[in-house]
């Protein structure tokens, strides 16, 4: 393979060549080449999805602007394509919403994050993505959705997530739901109760939290 400077790949009129040679430089390990070249095709054709979001895995270098370059290229592909989010079975469309819910789970924001996980799993309908779900979930509080994904994870990946760590992560999910659970536990009445003032009986036995709503 002769190394072409990436200047030169502006002369080029033929958009097919520069996709060769990008896919070249990715067989033979020149990454940087390869990012340059989808850089060149995103920017020449807005509708070739394939080359944006390969652009986008390729810009992504461990430093966190990369992570975030990476994020807004993924974002800006679904901004464009939003019938992209309501696709189901699309393996294809799944790799491109997970790499953007990735992305904006490391380095933001949280609650785009959060969005791009809910869509996914009606895409793929993936035991991964319902866990990374859960996780999200279980780091916004809301212990009861959580619960609900881990589960599913679980039943979609026994092998995976069948194991003690995820089972102890169920049982705090479900204890930490009944900790939050604010109504009261009224006892069974004795039959004297029944006997006496029917006030009592209901404030103190069958709507036992009814003293702590609004009058």
């Amino acid at each position: 393979m002769i190394d072409i400077n990436i200047n030169e790949l502006l002369t080029f009129e033929k958009y097919d060549e520069i996709k060769a040679i990008a896919q070249s430089y990715v067989e033979s390990g020149n990454l940087k080449g390869a990012c340059e070249c989808y850089k060149l095709l995103a920017a020449e054709n807005p509708k070739d999805i394939l080359s944006r979001f390969m652009y986008a895995q390729l810009v992504k270098d461990g430093t966190h602007i990369g992570t975030a370059l990476a994020r807004d290229i993924a974002l800006h592909i679904l901004n464009d394509f939003p019938e992209m989010l309501i696709m189901t079975g699309n393996q294809n469309v799944a790799q491109i919403v997970r790499f953007a819910a990735e992305q904006c789970r490391y380095v933001g924001p949280i609650d785009r994050a959060l969005e791009l996980y809910q869509k996914l799993v009606s895409i793929s309908y993936d035991a991964d993505d319902f866990y990374a779900l859960s996780e999200i979930l279980a780091i916004n509080n809301e212990i009861d959705e959580a619960g609900i994904n881990l589960k599913i994870a679980i039943m979609l990946k026994p092998e995976k997530y069948a194991n003690k760590d995820d089972k102890n992560n169920l049982e705090i999910i479900d204890h930490q739901k009944i900790k939050n659970h604010k109504l009261k536990i009224g006892r069974y009445p004795k039959q004297e109760d029944f006997l006496g003032d029917l006030k009592n009986l209901i404030v103190n036995h069958i709507a036992v939290d009814l003293k702590n709503s609004k009058k």
